[in-house]
C-alpha cells in the first residue's frame, strides 16, 4: 500500500472527544496537512473495519463519501490510522453495506446497476 494513502488519527489530541463526539475528525496526513471530515458510519466487512467519511471543505461536507480501511493502533506508537481501499470490489461491497443500514437516512441517487448489485447482496427487499 502507498504511503499517501495512510492516514493517522491520534484521539488523544482530540481532548474530551469520549463527552462530546459532534461527528467531526480531524486528521493528519503523510505531508502534516490537516483534513477534517465528518464521521458517517463503521462498517465491518470479510474481518476489517472500515470508515466512511465525508471531506469537510468550506465548513459542508462533501458529497462524495471516503471509505477508509481501520488499522488498529500498534504497539509502537498506539496510534489508530487510516489506509485508503484500492480493491475495488472492497469499496463496492462496503459502500452497499453502508446503503443498506443508510437508506432511510440518505437520500441515494442509485444506478439501475448499483439497485442489482445491493439486491444481489441483500435479496431484494419487500
Amino acid at each position: 500500500m502507498d504511503e499517501n494513502n495512510i492516514i493517522e488519527f491520534d484521539p488523544a489530541a482530540m481532548g474530551g472527544m469520549e463527552e462530546e463526539f459532534d461527528g467531526i475528525i480531524t486528521m493528519t496526513g503523510e505531508d502534516g496537512e490537516e483534513v477534517n471530515f465528518l464521521f458517517l458510519d463503521l462498517v465491518e466487512y470479510e474481518g476489517k473495519e472500515y470508515a466512511i467519511m465525508a471531506q469537510i471543505v468550506d465548513g459542508e461536507p462533501e458529497q462524495e463519501a471516503v471509505i477508509l480501511e481501520v488499522v488498529p493502533p500498534t504497539e509502537e506508537d498506539g496510534i489508530e490510522s487510516y489506509e485508503g481501499v484500492e480493491d475495488e470490489e472492497v469499496l463496492q461491497a462496503v459502500f452497499a453495506v453502508f446503503q443498506e443500514r443508510s437508506m432511510q437516512g440518505w437520500d441515494f441517487e442509485l444506478t439501475e446497476e448499483e439497485i442489482a448489485q445491493i439486491d444481489a447482496t441483500f435479496g431484494e427487499q419487500e
